[in-house]
C-alpha cells in the first residue's frame, strides 16, 4: 500500500511539471494526456502521442487527473485527490468522499455552465480513385471539412477538388469542386435549426454550375469524442445549368433536402490492434420539382485508420444517383478512393 501511494504521489508531481494527465495501465503502459470522459466500462483518453484512445476501466492501474471533473452528472465541479486500488478520492467543494471506478457511471471534464464553449474538428485528405459509371479514368482528389463549435452554435465548412488529367493532351481536363457552408443553432439539447448553402461545378456530369440554399431542422442522437448521429432536412432551392450536348439548360426548382451524418469506431475491433478504426456513413437526398420530378442521392461511406498521431489511412465509396441526369451521361456514379488524411 505504502508503494502505491508513493507511486500516485510521484505521479501527481510529474503530472504537475508536464501539466497533464497520466494513465498508468496494468501492462506498464504510461500515457500523458487528457480524459476526455468515462462512459460505462469504456474511458476515453486523449493521449499527448496517440491521440485519442478508449481502454477499458478494468485496464486501469494508475490514474491522476489534474483538471475538475464531472462525476455521474452532478453540477458540482470535483477534483480527484488519489487514485489507489481503483478507489479514487474526490474532493467536491470541500467536500471528502471515495468512489471506487467500477461504480462511475459517468465522468467528463466540468465546464463552468457560464463559459461559451468552442471546439474546433476536421480534416484534410489527399485520395486517388478507381471508379466506373460516366468515367473510366483514374485521377486524384483533395477534400477538407471543419467544424467549428461556438456556445449553442455549430459552423461547418467543407471543400472538395477532384481534377482528371486526360491522357490526350489535347482534350481540356475534367474539374469537379464543391464548396459548402453551413451554420446550426442548438435550441436544445438535442433540437437544432439549420441553414446550409452550397456550389458546386462538375464536368464528368456535364453540370457547369449548381447552387443551392436550404433550411430545415436537425436532431442530434449523440456527438462525443467516439462518434456522432446527426439528422437534418427541410425545404430547398436549387439552381442548376447543365449542358446538354452543347447547349446550356438551366433550372430554377423548389423542393426538399435530407442529411444523415454517422460516425462511430468499428464494432469488434480486437484492443491488441490498438486504437479502432473510425467507420462513418453520410448520405443528402435532394428532391425537387425540375422537370417534373427530380431526385438526387449522394452518399459517402468509409473507413478511417489511424496511423500515427492524426495521420490516417482512409478507404472511401461514394455512390451519386440522379433520376434525371443531362444527355449522355448514366444516373449512377461510384467511387472507390483510397488515401491519406490528416484530423484535427
Amino acid at each position: 500500500m505504502i508503494k502505491q501511494i508513493f507511486a500516485a504521489t510521484a505521479l501527481v508531481s510529474l503530472s504537475g511539471m508536464v501539466d497533464a494527465d497520466v494513465l498508468v495501465t496494468k501492462n506498464g503502459e504510461r500515457l500523458l494526456g487528457t480524459l476526455e470522459s468515462i462512459r460505462g466500462d469504456s474511458l476515453v483518453w486523449k493521449s499527448d502521442s496517440f491521440s485519442t484512445l478508449t481502454l477499458s476501466k478494468s485496464d486501469i492501474a494508475e490514474l491522476v487527473l489534474t483538471q475538475e471533473i464531472k462525476i455521474n452528472g452532478h453540477d458540482d465541479p470535483c477534483y480527484m485527490d488519489s487514485f489507489v486500488n481503483g478507489m479514487m478520492q474526490l474532493n467536491c467543494e470541500g467536500t471528502e468522499s471515495f468512489v471506487h471506478l467500477d461504480m462511475l457511471q459517468s465522468l467528463e471534464p466540468w465546464v463552468d455552465p457560464d463559459y461559451e464553449y468552442f471546439s474546433w474538428t476536421g480534416h484534410v485528405r489527399l485520395t486517388g480513385e478507381l471508379f466506373w459509371g460516366n468515367k473510366t479514368d483514374k485521377d486524384w482528389t483533395l477534400d477538407s471539412a471543419t467544424n467549428v463549435y461556438k456556445g449553442d452554435f455549430r459552423h461547418s465548412a467543407a471543400l472538395y477538388y477532384k481534377r482528371d488529367d486526360n491522357s490526350d493532351p489535347l482534350v481540356e481536363p475534367d474539374i469537379k469542386w464543391i464548396a459548402s457552408y453551413g451554420i446550426d443553432w442548438f435550441y436544445s439539447e438535442h433540437w437544432y435549426l439549420n441553414g446550409n448553402t452550397e456550389a458546386r461545378r462538375d464536368d464528368s456530369n456535364s453540370v457547369v454550375s449548381r447552387y443551392t440554399l436550404g433550411v430545415g431542422v436537425g436532431y442530434r442522437f449523440w456527438d462525443n469524442d467516439t462518434g456522432h448521429l446527426f439528422i437534418e432536412n427541410g425545404p430547398a432551392y436549387v439552381k442548376e445549368t447543365l449542358d446538354n450536348s452543347g447547349v446550356e439548360d438551366t433550372t430554377n426548382s423548389i423542393g426538399w433536402r435530407y442529411k444523415l451524418d454517422w460516425s462511430a469506431p468499428l464494432p469488434l475491433w480486437p484492443e491488441d490492434f490498438g486504437a479502432a478504426p473510425d467507420f462513418y456513413h453520410r448520405h443528402t437526398v435532394t428532391m425537387t420539382d425540375a422537370d417534373h420530378f427530380r431526385t438526387q442521392f449522394e452518399s459517402n461511406t468509409g473507413v478511417r485508420f489511424p496511423v500515427f498521431g492524426s495521420i490516417n489511412a482512409d478507404i472511401d465509396f461514394e455512390a451519386d444517383y440522379d433520376t434525371k441526369p443531362s444527355a449522355g451521361n448514366e444516373k449512377a456514379d461510384y467511387q472507390i478512393r483510397l488515401g491519406v488524411s490528416y484530423s484535427w
